[in-house]
């Protein structure tokens, strides 16, 4: 009897303060002008203060999603260029020392200024030639594994620029001849040059743009960023081996730019612009690509003039129009479009004969034809002196 009674009084006054509270906020008695003052004073927060609550929580955030690959220790230990990635303006200044407006892609070659070349790694098995160049009026910067050119001046030397294609860390292994690397072939193609260059693209290999953790950044908080502020990763490389090429020319070497698959295409757009003595495109382009082009978001996106390129007349009237002369080789194990280009040579038709165009049609799949390329090297340096 007593506990029912105790229940009583208890909901009754919870009631009794319940309804005084109505009261206190309908009618703005006392206690109601100290209860405002609590909740402004103690409370609410400011708005300066919610910004930098918000920013931290942002900054948690890129942490947890961003970083979702994890480094290859053992390959970079102590060798990667840059300081980790802590914030979101960290990540914004990074994506922007890269960028390049889409406006600037078609006189990029033409208008890089190249700079100082400078050194990392020298006594490793990676070593690093970074070339510093402005391009409309900012300063960039592009990095190879190799070392600086020797016998700048000397004509009679060549030297060779590697694109890499698709896949993470691609350029360490390809500038370290790995076997399993699909790029294999090319080092041993390239056995008269005297200077091989591997291009390392932004968030690759050294160039991991990293959290401190070992973990590097995925790309969906890079290609996208790039296209809505009117560029593209791609661009950004692609300008880069131009910048690389160029310092290959500029020590008057003869030159080479090579590529593989997205290393391919992106080799054909460098030639086009700096026009290397010879230029290597292995499965990197189909002229099938005008009706169907398999790609992720991985490949080369946003080029200025890829429409063209894409059709019969464009693409002839680019390579008859280029100084460069050009090999494409396809494979007739490859897949899609580049297993018919090697069966039905649909590319290789548009200029048969051309002087400055060789297709080769091979009997292997997605590779560099090692043999076929010194061939066509040889053949074409057969009056240079190359040392």
């Amino acid at each position: 009897m007593k506990s029912i009674i105790k229940k009583f009084f208890l909901i009754f006054f919870l009631a009794i303060i319940f309804s005084y509270g109505v009261i206190v906020g309908y009618y703005k008695i006392f206690p109601y002008n100290i209860l405002q003052s609590i909740k402004h004073n103690f409370l609410n927060v400011s708005s300066n203060q919610f910004v930098i609550i918000n920013q931290l929580t942002l900054d948690e955030q890129f942490q947890k999603y961003a970083f979702t690959k994890q480094l290859n220790k053992t390959k970079l230990a102590g060798e990667l260029i840059y300081p980790a990635l802590r914030t979101i303006d960290d990540l914004y200044h990074r994506n922007n020392e890269i960028f390049v407006n889409k406006e600037l892609f078609h006189n990029a070659y033409k208008n890089i200024e190249i700079g100082v070349i400078e050194t990392y790694y020298e006594k490793s098995n990676l070593p690093i030639v970074k070339v510093n160049y402005k391009l409309n009026n900012k300063k960039y910067e592009a990095f190879a594994y190799g070392k600086v050119l020797k016998e700048c001046g000397n004509t009679d030397v060549l030297s060779a620029l590697i694109i890499p294609g698709s896949g993470d860390n691609q350029s360490s292994d390809i500038f370290l001849n790995e076997k399993n690397n699909y790029h294999y072939g090319i080092i041993n193609a390239l056995d008269d040059v005297s200077n091989i260059l591997v291009q390392i693209k932004p968030n690759h290999d050294a160039r991991n743009w990293h959290n401190g953790s070992g973990r590097y950044l995925n790309e969906n908080f890079i290609y996208n960023w790039h296209i809505m502020m009117g560029g593209s990763y791609s661009i950004s490389y692609l300008v880069e081996a131009m910048a690389l090429t160029k310092y290959i020319k500029s020590c008057s070497h003869k030159s080479i730019v090579a590529g593989l698959s997205q290393g391919g295409a992106a080799t054909l757009y460098v030639a086009l612009q700096s026009s290397p003595d010879f230029a290597i495109v292995s499965s990197g382009f189909s002229i099938l690509s005008k009706k169907i082009h398999w790609a992720d978001f991985d490949q080369l996106m946003g080029i200025p003039g890829s429409e063209v390129l894409a059709t019969s007349n464009g693409f002839i009237d680019a390579i008859r129009n280029s100084s460069t002369k050009y090999i494409f080789t396809w494979g007739k194990k490859d897949e899609m479009y580049y297993r018919s280009e090697a069966v039905n040579r649909h590319t290789a038709i548009l200029l048969n004969n051309h002087v400055n165009f060789h297709g080769v049609s091979h009997e292997e799949g997605h590779i560099f034809p090692s043999i076929e390329i010194k061939k066509f090297l040889r053949v074409n340096l057969v009056n240079l002196k190359v040392k």
